[in-house]
């Protein structure tokens, strides 16, 4: 540290420099002003060689812009610009992917970069659980985009290092998005993988869970299609073995409930409570 520590001076000072000859400007007070901050090409030939060095400088300043509270009412004019210096200086950088995904998001207009900056953290750094996981976090609280959450969750759930809550996360909202294949197919992905039987059997109850609203869904379709045909809702199961567009009434459900028709037309299980759903507790917990 203490080697790069004249060059991180120098280079502080050449780009101080730098940006008083860029934003030039007649008004005394430009502390609120977007800052006018020179090109990429730019700051790698002053870099010198040292790119990680001056991504660290950015990297300073970003914290420290971020962290003026006089700037959160100007929705932090500058800190989009600091992280696209600092992720195209090194884009390596995984700590920078999820920080910019965090803070950006607390402005309308910067939303989608924040979301751009974090795809581009995800190609670079799929080693790290964080930058898929705060990606999926943006979607579902911003977006209201429950698959893409899912699959986000589901992919940040394969690193090691991930806390065992993001696999769970990931089938509620796959039950939430009415896709509850996403869920099903990340339980098979990693079912084999698990040696210990009471967790397998935990991903095997969670997999039937799923099961069952594929097959709520695909009753409402079947019973949606009767509806359109007789100009009314179906009253049980067995008007739908009547005319063919049900094979068979079933035996149970994956879990051991019995299906049927509730009044209102809607497709149901006596296995009701058992359902997965995305509680209200818990996205008042994510906001």
């Amino acid at each position: 540290m203490k080697r790069f520590l004249p060059w991180l001076i120098f280079l502080g000072i050449i780009l101080s420099q730098a940006h008083m000859r860029l934003d030039a400007t007649s008004r005394k007070d430009t502390t609120f002003d977007k800052e006018v901050l020179p090109a990429h090409a730019a700051i790698k030939l002053i870099s010198l060689g040292y790119e990680q060095v001056v991504a660290d400088y950015y990297w300073l300043r970003a914290i420290s812009h971020f962290g003026d509270r006089r700037m959160h009412a100007y929705e932090y004019p500058n800190l989009l610009g600091f992280m696209e210096l600092v992720i195209g200086l090194d884009p390596k950088f995984s700590a920078a992917y999820f920080f910019a995904g965090s803070v950006l998001n607390t402005s309308g207009d910067n939303l989608k970069h924040a979301m751009r900056i974090l795809e581009t953290g995800r190609l670079e750094r799929p080693d790290n659980w964080r930058i898929a996981y705060m990606l999926g976090f943006n979607y579902y609280m911003y977006y209201q985009d429950f698959e893409m959450a899912a699959k986000l969750y589901a992919e940040a759930a394969k690193h090691e290092e991930a806390p065992p809550v993001l696999g769970k996360l990931a089938v509620k909202l796959a039950a939430e998005s009415h896709k509850p294949d996403i869920g099903i197919a990340m339980i098979d992905t990693i079912l084999d993988d698990i040696q210990d039987e009471k967790l397998r059997e935990l991903y095997i109850e969670r997999r039937n869970l799923l099961v069952l609203e594929q097959e709520l869904l695909s009753f409402q379709r079947i019973i949606d299609q009767y509806t359109r045909s007789f100009n009314k809702a179906p009253t049980t199961l067995q008007d739908l073995v009547s005319t063919g567009m049900l094979r068979q009434l079933p035996k149970s459900d994956p879990v051991g409930g019995d299906y049927y028709i509730s009044e209102t037309g809607q497709a149901a299980t006596t296995s009701e409570a058992r359902r997965i759903r995305l509680s209200q507790q818990a996205k008042e917990k994510l906001q």
